[in-house]
């Protein structure tokens, strides 16, 4: 440390005086002492004065140069202390500086951690998803090699139905996803599958004269190139039994030809809500619906693989007079293909004739919201859906959708049926 040079110090640093010289005449000395030392006296004095001044000349010296060392090595000192200072302040940014930097490497590792950890997650649900399309793919490729008791031998397995489990969880628990085929040869590669879903009506029926209608206003030709099928959706075996009596006598030939073929909806197809006593009217027709567009769904399912076309009736319709010529020829005069319906019949779902490659999508979307809306508005939004943006005017939408959703006139097929398979209610639309 340098000292500081003040009054309160300068017993330290001042210059020590020499001491006082005696003025006036020297003492009387005793004269017999200066005998003994006449010169030796004098000579002693002299030498003591002299002695004192170099003495303090030294001091004087000494004090000069210890002040004037002390006050040159200050600053020095001082200086040394701020640079001291700066490279303790300039340590101490370091050091936080460095521990910033950690924590910042800290917060990237956990962060690189983080997104390791999602995109190992987001790896494992892509592999999960590949792993169920392949052994999807693995059940539908065994299908025939199963022989399972419902399946004929003729019968093309259909990967649609697979689909049916993502939309009905109930369905995961059962084995193999297919409805009982009961009539059937088989056949496949037509251009046309017309489907015929029914249930029973009670004491009346009007399913005999529709399939006469249908089957028998054909050409030798058209029947060889298209296949009826009958979807039998109701539990009750014995109305299961009346309508493949029925079939098997009234239309021996075409059941023989396989242009005729009937199958059944296994009670596990449906969630157990269908099954439960509804509370009121409302809650009966809004399961009454849920079931239709489950019904539809499964026949479209199976009619996918089997044709070109998919021709959509029901039960209590007659078909007009060279339907199916009338149909096949105007399909086929179409000069632009793209259309996703056509509509040979205004009344309901009857008459929509579609491109079997467009059924799963259909089914897919009627299976996802077959608890929200009848099967005929379902169709409707589909087409909305597809083809109409969100921010574009409603009008130029409806363009679009009529030139997709292309109307024939005047319609082939006639509804007939007064009784509703839903119980109690009658069904008084006949004009198509």
């Amino acid at each position: 440390m340098c000292t500081r040079v003040g009054p309160w110090r300068a017993e330290s640093t001042a210059v020590l005086p020499a001491p006082p010289l005696v003025n006036g005449p020297p003492p009387r000395r005793d004269p017999a002492r200066s005998r003994r030392h006449p010169a030796g006296s004098l000579g002693f004095a002299a030498r003591g004065t002299a002695g004192r001044k170099r003495r303090a000349q030294s001091v004087i010296v000494e004090g000069s140069v210890s002040l004037a060392t002390r006050n040159e090595s200050c600053p020095v000192k001082f200086e040394s202390q701020i640079h001291g200072e700066i490279f303790r302040i300039k340590s101490n940014q370091l050091t936080n500086c460095k521990n910033h930097i950690l924590e910042f490497k800290e917060n990237i590792l956990h962060l690189q951690n983080k997104s390791k950890s999602t995109r190992e997650e987001l790896t494992k649900a892509f592999n999960a998803l590949q792993y169920e399309v392949m052994q999807r793919e693995n059940q539908s490729r065994n299908l025939d090699e199963e022989k399972l008791d419902t399946v004929s031998e003729g019968e093309t397995a259909s990967n649609i139905f697979e689909d049916f489990k993502f939309f009905l969880p109930h369905l995961k628990k059962v084995k193999r996803v297919y409805p009982k085929v009961i009539i059937s040869q088989g056949k496949t590669g037509v251009s046309f599958a017309v489907g015929i879903p029914t249930v029973s009506r009670g004491n009346h029926t009007y399913l005999k004269q529709t399939l006469n209608s249908i089957v028998t206003r054909v050409t030798p030709q058209e029947e060889e190139d298209s296949v009826v099928i009958v979807s039998v959706a109701d539990s009750n075996e014995d109305y299961v039994k009346s309508v493949v009596d029925m079939v098997k006598q009234r239309f021996k030939r075409q059941v023989k030809s396989g242009s005729l073929e009937v199958i059944s909806v296994p009670d596990f197809f449906y969630p157990s809500i269908l099954y439960e006593e509804p509370a009121d009217d409302s809650q009966r027709t809004k399961r009454w619906r849920m079931k239709q567009v489950l019904d539809f769904s499964v026949l479209m399912a199976y009619a996918y693989p089997k044709a070109t076309y998919y021709l959509q009736l029901e039960d209590d319709i007659i078909a007009k007079e060279m339907y199916f010529t009338k149909l096949t020829e105007f399909v086929r005069n179409m000069t632009s293909n793209n259309w996703f319906s056509i509509q040979f019949s205004v009344l309901g779902f009857i008459g929509k004739l579609f491109k079997s490659k467009d059924l799963p999508e259909f089914v897919n979307f009627f299976l996802m919201f077959y608890k929200e809306r009848p099967i005929d508005l379902l169709l409707d939004q589909i087409f909305h859906i597809k083809m109409c943006d969100v921010e574009e005017a409603p009008e130029k939408c409806l363009k679009r959708e009529e030139e997709i959703r292309i109307q024939y006139k005047p319609s082939l097929f006639q509804h007939v049926g007064l009784h509703s398979s839903l119980p109690g209610r009658e069904q008084r639309l006949k004009k198509i």
